[in-house]
């Protein structure tokens, strides 16, 4: 009856994408509702490539692409004015 031990190094399976919106929009990933940016400043999203849509309803909406890496965060950064 012997116990057997093995080291495992595991590998990230989420990346982020980091928000700056001035002055605050809605966000949302691939047409679904995320939340609002500020507050929301972080989201941990599975590698691959997404649309973004920023939405502020005192401006035109803006959509854009994000590819999202592993263990890493992708910064998005928009201002309306």
């Amino acid at each position: 009856n012997q116990e057997n031990t093995s080291d495992l190094k595991l590998q990230a399976s989420m990346g982020y994408l980091k928000l700056i919106v001035n002055p605050w929009a809605k966000i949302y990933v691939d047409g679904r509702s995320v939340g609002s940016s500020p507050p929301m400043d972080n989201l941990e999203l599975k590698p691959g490539t997404y649309k973004i849509k920023i939405e502020n309803p005192a401006y035109r909406p803006v959509t854009k692409t994000v590819t999202i890496n592993a263990g890493s965060t992708t910064t998005l950064q928009h201002d309306f004015n």
